[in-house]
């Protein structure tokens, strides 16, 4: 009797075990525990995203404030420039060479000029050369400068708000083959003789 009695209380509490409201009671209970430990989980990334975001307001903040005050530190261009005088756009020096059938006039500038352009025109034979510089200085009125040159008979220099022209008289007729070069501070005009027919 005894050992009938054990095998049906094992098999009784095996059905309990087995039975649905058993499965469901321990299925709520994993997910409970489950949920508690997913829980403390979560309260780190939302501490993290909130810091995230102060401390984005807070850079953006600082980047604004650095702009503001560079902005208004010192005006462009700053006042100690003004300290400075700005030299002229001028001829400081000039001469002749002549190598190789080619008449040279060299141009030194009191400054490196901020554009040059040139043209020229037949009738009179002329060069003309456009320097732009700083507006300083007073302008000056055509001056006409003797040239001692077999080529180049003179040249005509003026300047006005801060522009220097200069225009090469060219000797003879027609107008030569010719060349402007610049460097640095240095305009260099060369003439070559036209060949006789």
């Amino acid at each position: 009797m005894g050992p009938a009695i054990n095998g049906r209380g094992c098999r009784s509490q095996l059905a309990r075990q087995q039975s649905p409201r058993h499965r469901n009671i321990a299925s709520q209970g994993a997910a409970n525990r489950a949920l508690r430990l997913s829980e403390p989980s979560a309260i780190p990334a939302t501490v993290s995203f909130r810091a995230r975001a102060v401390l984005l307001l807070t850079g953006l903040s600082l980047l604004a404030a650095c702009t503001a005050k560079h902005k208004t530190a010192e005006p462009l261009p700053p006042n100690w420039l003004k300290n400075f005088p700005v030299t002229p756009l001028e001829i400081s020096e000039w001469r002749t060479a002549e190598a190789e059938g080619e008449h040279a006039l060299f141009l030194r500038l009191s400054r490196f000029p901020d554009r040059i352009n040139y043209t020229a025109q037949a009738e009179p034979p002329e060069i003309v050369i456009q320097m732009d510089g700083p507006a300083a200085g007073d302008d000056i009125p055509e001056e006409r400068v003797i040239v001692p040159d077999s080529e180049i008979n003179a040249m005509r220099i003026s300047r006005k708000a801060g522009a220097l022209s200069v225009v090469v008289e060219v000797a003879g007729p027609d107008l030569p083959p010719y060349f402007v070069d610049e460097a640095a501070d240095w305009v260099t005009v060369r003439v070559r003789p036209a060949q006789p027919h």
